[in-house]
C-alpha cells in the first residue's frame, strides 16, 4: 500500500501527514506536522479527522476519529487511524482535519494514492494489487527500493522445515501450458534473461533459461534430460577463466583447457593419460569411425609431440589380447594395421618387441604373403647387377653369438651389420656418428645371394664343361692307349709309336 499525504493550512495552523502501518487491515497511523504560530508545535493538541465523499457537503464516510491530548514534540505527531473496511471502495474521498476548536478548510483530496488501502509504506490499490515503496504498483506484487530483497526465513528445525516460493500454473490441457516464470528486466523494462517452466505432460515439466530475449532457452531441464542449446562452458574455481569446453555447431566438442584427466567410466583417473576409460563389456572402450570418402581419413589417430613417445600405444594384460589390432574388411587394397614414419633420419613405421626369447618381435601367420615390399619396374630405374657378389658375399659373415642384457641376454645368430655396412651400405642404418650400427634389413641380403648363387652357378657351369671337355679327351686318350696296347700284344708285329 501507498502513502496517504494531505496538507491543510490556516489562520494559526499548518498540518501536513503521511500514513504509516496500522495494527489491523484498515487501520493506520497518521503522522503530522503541526505548526502554531509559525513555529513547530509542542504540547498536547485534541485532533479529530473526518472522511468525507466531496469537497463541499457530502456525506461523512465512516466514523469521526477523535483523539484527545494528542502529544506533539517539534511539531511532529502521530495518531492511528480506522475508517472502517468499506472506506476504500475506489470512490474519490476527502479528509476534513480539526485541531482544537478550528476545521481546517479546504478538506484535502487523498491523492498520494489514490484510493488505496496504507500501511507502513504497504499499499493496495483498488485492482488488489500490492506496492510496498511505490503508491502505483503496476503488478500484482511490486516492491521499489534501493537495494530491493525478499528473504524467507524458516524457523520450524524440522527438516523438512524450508522456505519455499511456489508458482501455480493455469488448468490449461496443453503441454506448453505455462506454470511458472522469473522474468529479467534491466531499467528500461527490456527483457535481458528469463526462466519459465511449462508442462510437459500429465506429470512432467520442462524448465527454460534463456539470457537472449525472444530466442528458444539456452538450458532446459526436463525429467530425464539437461538440454544446453550453443556452448557449454566450465569455469574454473580459482580464477573463473574457460577450463572446460563443450562447443556445437561444428565447434570443439570438448577440449580440457587447464590439463588434469578426464575420467569415463571411473571418478578417479591416474593421471598417466589425459583421457582414460574403463569398460567390462565386450564391446569396444573407445570406437572411432570415419565414413569420409576418398581421400585417406583416421577413424583412431593418435600423435606424440615429444622426443620420445607413442602416438598410440596398446597394452594387453592377459593372454590371448591383442595390445594392438588391426582389422580391414576391403576386398581389394585393405590394411588391418599400417605404420608411417613421415620424420627425417632412422625413424620406424612399425616397431615390435617381445622382451622373451621365446616370442617374436614380428610373427606373420595366414594364408596370405607374410611380407612384401614394393619392387615393380614401373618405380626403378638405372636398374643393374650387383657386381662381385660372391666376392661381397665372402666379406661377411654368418655369426652365432649372444645378445647383452640391454638387448635380451640371449644366444641368437645372424650377420654383423658393421661388416655388411661396408659391402651393402644401403640396408645398414647407423647412429649419429655414422659408424656404430643401429640395425640392418636381413631382407635386403637376399638380392646379393641370388647374385652371388648366381655366378656360383655361372663357375659351376664353366667347371662343368671344362670338365666334359677334360673328360672327352681322357676318354680318347683311353682309346687310343687301348688300342696301342692291343698292337703291341700282336705276334709277328712290332709296336708302332701311336702318334
Amino acid at each position: 500500500m501507498s502513502c496517504l499525504l494531505a496538507r491543510m493550512c490556516g489562520a494559526m495552523l499548518a498540518l501536513s501527514a503521511v500514513a504509516m502501518a496500522g495494527t489491523s487491515d484498515t487501520a493506520f497511523t497518521y503522522q503530522g506536522r503541526l505548526r502554531d504560530g509559525g513555529l513547530p508545535a509542542n504540547g498536547n493538541y485534541n485532533i479529530s479527522l473526518k472522511m468525507w465523499d466531496a469537497a463541499v457537503a457530502g456525506s461523512q464516510i465512516g466514523s469521526t476519529q477523535a483523539f484527545l491530548g494528542v502529544p506533539v514534540a517539534g511539531g511532529v505527531f502521530a495518531i492511528e487511524v480506522d475508517f472502517g473496511a468499506s472506506a476504500f471502495d475506489g470512490a474519490p474521498r476527502w479528509l476534513e482535519i480539526t485541531v482544537g476548536p478550528q476545521t481546517l478548510s479546504p478538506r484535502q483530496a487523498l491523492t498520494g494514492a489514490p484510493m488505496s488501502v496504507s500501511t507502513r509504506g504497504l499499499n493496495v490499490d483498488p485492482a488488489g494489487k500490492i506496492g510496498i515503496g511505490t503508491d502505483m504498483p503496476g503488478e500484482e506484487v511490486e516492491i521499489v527500493a534501493d537495494h530491493p530483497t525478499l528473504r524467507l526465513t524458516a524457523t520450524d528445525a524440522l527438516v523438512t522445515s524450508l522456505p519455499r516460493l511456489e508458482f501455480r500454473g493455469g488448468p490449461g490441457p496443453s503441454i506448453f501450458q505455462g506454470i511458472g516464470a522469473i522474468d529479467f528486466r534491466n531499467e528500461l523494462g527490456e527483457q535481458r534473461a528469463l526462466i519459465q517452466t511449462s508442462k510437459a505432460g500429465p506429470t512432467g515439466a520442462i524448465m527454460t533459461c534463456t539470457v537472449t530475449p525472444g530466442s528458444i532457452g539456452q538450458l532446459s531441464l526436463t525429467q530425464n534430460e539437461i538440454r544446453v542449446a550453443g556452448d557449454l562452458a566450465i569455469n574454473r574455481r580459482s580464477d573463473n577463466t574457460h577450463s572446460a569446453f563443450i562447443g556445437t555447431d561444428g565447434a570443439n566438442s570438448y577440449f580440457q583447457a587447464h590439463g588434469g584427466s578426464v575420467g569415463i567410466g571411473l571418478d578417479n583417473p591416474d593421471g598417466f593419460s589425459k583421457l582414460q576409460v574403463v569398460s567390462n563389456g565386450a564391446d569396444a572402450t573407445i570406437f572411432g569411425s570415419n565414413t569420409g570418402a576418398p581421400d585417406f581419413h583416421s577413424g583412431v589417430r593418435g600423435q606424440a609431440a615429444g622426443t620420445n613417445g607413442a602416438g598410440v600405444f596398446g597394452t594387453a594384460l592377459s593372454d590371448a589380447q591383442y595390445g594392438v589390432f588391426g582389422e580391414s574388411f576391403r576386398n581389394n587394397g585393405g590394411i588391418g594395421v599400417a605404420g608411417f614414419a613421415k620424420g627425417s633420419g632412422v625413424c620406424y613405421g612399425v616397431w615390435g618387441v617381445a622382451n622373451d626369447a621365446a616370442g617374436w618381435d614380428f610373427f606373420a601367420a595366414g594364408n596370405g604373403q607374410n611380407y612384401g615390399a614394393f619392387a615393380s619396374a614401373r618405380w626403378q630405374k638405372n636398374a643393374k647387377a650387383i657386381a662381385d657378389p660372391l666376392d661381397k658375399l665372402a666379406q661377411v659373415n654368418g655369426v652365432v653369438f649372444e645378445w647383452d642384457d640391454e638387448h635380451g641376454g640371449h644366444e641368437d645368430v645372424g650377420m654383423i651389420a658393421e661388416e655388411v655396412g661396408q659391402v651393402l651400405p644401403w640396408i645398414v642404418k647407423y647412429e649419429a656418428n655414422g659408424t656404430d650400427a643401429i640395425g640392418m634389413d636381413y631382407s635386403k641380403t637376399t638380392p646379393l645371394l641370388v647374385e652371388a648363387v648366381k655366378e656360383l652357378h655361372a663357375k659351376h657351369e664353366a667347371l662343368r664343361a671344362e670338365n666334359d671337355y677334360l673328360r672327352e679327351r681322357l676318354e680318347r686318350l683311353e682309346l687310343l692307349l687301348g688300342a696301342q696296347q692291343e698292337v703291341a700284344g700282336a705276334p709277328g708285329r712290332a709296336a708302332k709309336d701311336p702318334a
